[in-house]
């Protein structure tokens, strides 16, 4: 019997995000998305990555507009980031853009971070 990865794929997602409002919605949006659930919020670096490490998180939805996104980014390796950004801050990104594989702009909607996902998914579970 041949068991397809849509059915044994799940994903602890760690949301990392300075307003608890958004950090709260794109929990919600990762707990919608088949195959895949927030396993802790944090709204700084080293709450983010002490949860990493306690919750044994697969994949981190980032907040690139924290002012310790790029030191964040190298701390969490070898895990695979999927960047949030708004659109004024993305000239200042440059230093992250070698260890984020994916960057989506504020605001955006359950489809855009849902298909990011299912992409994660779909490339075995890791973007780098």
């Amino acid at each position: 019997m041949s068991v397809s990865l849509r059915e044994t794929y799940h994903a602890r997602v760690l949301i990392v995000d300075g307003n608890p409002l958004v950090a709260s919605l794109h929990a919600a949006y990762v707990d919608a998305t088949e195959g895949f659930a927030a396993c802790g919020v944090a709204s700084a670096a080293p709450a983010a990555l002490a949860l990493a490490r306690l919750r044994q998180a697969d994949l981190v939805l980032l907040d690139l507009d924290l002012a310790e996104a790029p030191s964040l980014v190298r701390d969490l390796r070898p895990l695979p980031v999927l960047g949030v950004a708004a659109g004024p801050c993305l000239r200042d990104l440059a230093p992250v853009y070698g260890e984020v594989r994916s960057v989506l702009l504020k605001p955006f909607s359950f489809a855009a971070l849902r298909d990011r996902l299912e992409a994660h998914r779909r490339d075995g579970g890791a973007w780098h």
